[in-house]
């Protein structure tokens, strides 16, 4: 959920903008080139890995080499939400409907709780003899919620 900082950019355009990395875009860049390997396989080996987005910031820090992200400016709304839960079924999986309780819509407190209770009604809770379904929906909601909150509060937001 990341906002337009363009004060830094180095040129900007109609909908995107070019800027240098920063450590704040490392948790964002691991996580998308870990996404899409099979893109990247063959052309360049980005980073993937906490050590190995350190080693390219700093090889992007030389006076030789160029590293440059193209941003997209935003109206402040949430874009490209991603929402996933594990443990409470058989298998971790994303939450196509808090995805999309999350989209297009300005971050706070309404919003994150329309997601939450999104997500737990999109999930059919495993059941045992120490933890019941209900439990599991009921924490699915809360940690959710949490979750987005926590993100919201990021650096990466600011």
């Amino acid at each position: 959920m990341p906002r337009a900082d363009n004060n830094h950019a180095l040129e900007v355009g109609e909908r995107v903008y070019l800027r240098e990395p920063t450590g704040r875009d490392q948790v964002e860049i691991v996580t998308r080139n870990s996404a899409s390997r099979a893109l990247h396989r063959g052309w360049v080996t980005p980073p993937t890995e906490t050590h190995t987005f350190a080693e390219w910031l700093v090889r992007c820090r030389k006076p030789n080499v160029q590293c440059f992200l193209v941003c997209r400016l935003e109206d402040g709304a949430i874009a490209e939400p991603r929402v996933g839960v594990g443990g409470a079924e058989p298998r971790p999986r994303r939450i196509a409907q808090a995805e999309a309780a999350l989209a297009g819509r300005a971050p706070g407190a309404e919003v994150f709780q329309a997601a939450a209770d999104a997500a737990a009604d999109a999930v059919d809770p495993l059941e045992d003899h120490t933890t019941s379904a209900d439990y599991r929906r009921s924490l699915v909601r809360t940690l959710t919620r949490r979750a987005l909150e926590r993100a919201a509060a990021s650096e990466a937001c600011r």
